[in-house]
């Protein structure tokens, strides 16, 4: 994710990796030559990362409240909630979503392509009956 850090760019533009590759003047690096990770169609494990992670997906809250309170309001019941998916992820992954899945084939298992992440979504109501 981006914290700011003009170093940190890699981070959000996937492509800003290749201004970083292997040459004979830039021999310092952890990134391949172009053409340098092996014959077509093979991936090199030097980029392989750990993906596992903790995901709180879905949660909900709800309150009913007392009928006898709302009678002044003439109201005959009512319903407070607030419900949320994809709220936190605990991860070491440094992509932006370690549940992957674009364009997922046998040939590309797994292999992050940098799709949009899981949105976070925050959901508060009220159910009224009058």
């Amino acid at each position: 994710m981006f914290d700011g850090n003009a170093n940190n760019v890699n981070a959000i533009n996937q492509f800003a990796s290749y201004n970083d590759r292997w040459s004979p003047t830039n021999t310092q690096t952890k990134n391949f030559r172009v053409g340098g990770a092996g014959p077509v169609g093979f991936y090199s494990s030097r980029t392989v990362e750990d993906g596992s992670y903790i995901r709180l997906k879905t949660i909900q809250f709800g309150y009913n409240i007392n009928p006898p309170l709302l009678r002044k309001a003439f109201v005959k019941s009512a319903r407070l909630y607030m419900s949320a998916q994809n709220l936190l992820t605990w991860t070491k992954y440094s992509g932006q979503d370690p549940e992957i899945g674009t364009y997922n084939s046998v040939l590309t298992p797994n292999f992050d392509w940098s799709g949009y992440p899981r949105a976070r979504t925050i959901t508060i109501g009220a159910n009224l009956t009058f």
